[in-house]
């Protein structure tokens, strides 16, 4: 599981990323989803190391960025807007080159070649350089580069930008094979690609975290907008949401270990917070399920 919390971003007095938080669960297709300029960009790089937080933290399971940022890097690959290829080498020779930086040696290195060509659809392309490829190919390089050391965690920021209607579709099909046996998290200022690939969607608006959207049977049912919550929900870090067959919504919120059920309109029809339960200390709301007696189990960590 991977865990922002409060994470913040300054370019000197311009805030990019404003305090957003949220979870990223194991073997989800998460889309990042917002505006050119929302912070997208930004917030990745930070999730990958490339550059640290201003405030605020990031936990890859019990590894911190602050500390364990080599560790993490092992268990990530990504893929930046601008894919890093160098045209003039072709497609085995770049992937050569990036075992070498990844230390990749021996039948290991023939088996993730062999592996990365078959898997990311590049038989057909093997002989060309990569100047010579089209850009759909060329996506399809920059995420064999971002595979090839068997990361548990793949992170693509804008994977279908500049791409015919074709290609899109291609590396749509391409994501969501991967997302199988991966996490992924993708970022794109497009709904219908999150629509289209995604599990679960975080969206970012002027570097704040604004909404939620939740396809629990892979159509988009409800945007829920955590923003309209009473103050005393604490509700910067979502952990999970259920939709129940009345059409309410069940919401656990880990940033302050409250539970909330609502309406259709997004009215609060009940809820459950640690002022509640003041003798419990709750400090981790981890999910709730509704009963088929209407009952509601609710379940959390203490303090």
């Amino acid at each position: 599981m991977i865990r922002i919390e409060n994470l913040t971003k300054y370019y000197g007095d311009f805030r990019a990323v404003d305090d957003i938080s949220f979870t990223v669960n194991d073997g989800d297709i998460l889309g990042f989803l917002g505006p050119n300029g929302a912070g997208k960009t930004t917030t990745l790089k930070m999730l990958t190391c490339f550059m640290p937080p201003s405030k605020g933290t990031i936990m890859y399971d019990d590894y911190d960025v602050h500390e364990n940022s080599m560790e993490i890097r092992k268990k990530i690959g990504y893929l930046p807007e601008n894919a890093p290829l160098y045209e003039y080498m072709g497609i085995i020779e770049y992937l050569e080159y990036i075992c070498d930086l990844r230390n990749i040696k021996g039948a290991k290195r023939k088996d993730r070649l062999d592996a990365m060509v078959d898997t990311c659809g590049l038989t057909k392309m093997i002989g060309k350089d990569i100047g010579e490829l089209s850009k759909g190919y060329r996506q399809r390089v920059g995420i064999a580069q971002a595979m090839i050391h068997e990361p548990d965690i793949l992170i693509l920021d804008e994977p279908t930008i500049g791409l015919d209607p074709n290609q899109i579709v291609e590396i749509r099909n391409l994501i969501m094979t991967v997302g199988k046996e991966k996490t992924v998290i993708l970022s794109t200022h497009i709904l219908s690609e999150v629509e289209a690939a995604c599990i679960r969607v975080v969206i970012i608006s002027s570097g704040e975290m604004r909404l939620i959207i939740l396809k629990p049977d892979g159509t988009t049912k409800r945007i829920v907008d955590l923003q309209k919550l009473p103050k005393n929900i604490k509700h910067r870090y979502a952990h999970s949401l259920a939709f129940l067959d009345n059409g309410n919504i069940l919401v656990s919120t880990s940033y302050g270990s409250c539970f909330v059920e609502l309406d259709p309109n997004g009215k609060v029809v009940w809820s459950l917070t640690p002022q509640d339960l003041p003798e419990l200390k709750l400090t981790y709301a981890a999910g709730m399920q509704r009963l088929a007696n209407g009952n509601t189990i609710c379940t959390a960590y203490k303090s």
